[in-house]
């Protein structure tokens, strides 16, 4: 409760949204039936989400989707939430409409945050931010050597040091 005061205090009500979502998962349904209950206290609004992973409903047999959620393939918990089901496909307007009805505002709440954004998704170039970086040196440059780094603290552990800069 005290990490929601702190959401509600740092973004103000008129900014204070929380997503909803559905999938056929038991850790969802009651996260947002604990989130409705929650919100009353606050006035709360919400937003509608979908997690998508493929396109078309069906696309997890077709893909060979795996059961689990991505982030937990390396690890062996049996009971961290799984993606069981074939919901996490590009839904259409009326297919969010019908799997958050219990919350009909969380649909039109989306272009609450639209209208805040200014976003060119045009299809020309790239859309990556441009991170300056020291005189002379290209993105490409230190993405190469955070990688060198990287990859020299995973071989040699701490051990690992750069010529004349000590440890890193």
């Amino acid at each position: 409760m005290r990490r929601w005061n702190w959401y509600y205090d740092v973004f103000g009500p008129d900014r204070f949204l929380w997503n909803c979502k559905q999938h056929n998962i038991k850790e969802i349904t009651d996260l947002n039936k604990k989130l409705l209950e929650l919100g009353a206290r606050y006035s709360s609004r919400y937003v509608a989400t979908n997690d998508v992973h493929y396109v078309k409903s069906g696309g997890r047999a077709l893909a060979g989707h795996p059961a689990r959620h991505p982030d937990q393939l390396h690890g062996h918990d049996r009971t961290r939430m799984r993606m069981t089901d074939d919901s996490y496909f590009l839904r259409s307007p009326v297919e969010m409409n019908q799997s958050l009805a219990e919350v009909p505002e969380s649909l039109s709440n989306t272009l609450l945050i639209a209208d805040r954004c200014s976003v060119d998704l045009g299809f020309k170039g790239y859309h990556l931010p441009e991170f300056p970086g020291a005189e002379g040196y290209t993105t490409r440059h230190i993405s190469a050597r955070v990688c060198a780094k990287e990859g020299s603290r995973k071989r040699y552990k701490d051990d690992a040091a750069v010529k004349g800069q000590g440890k890193t």
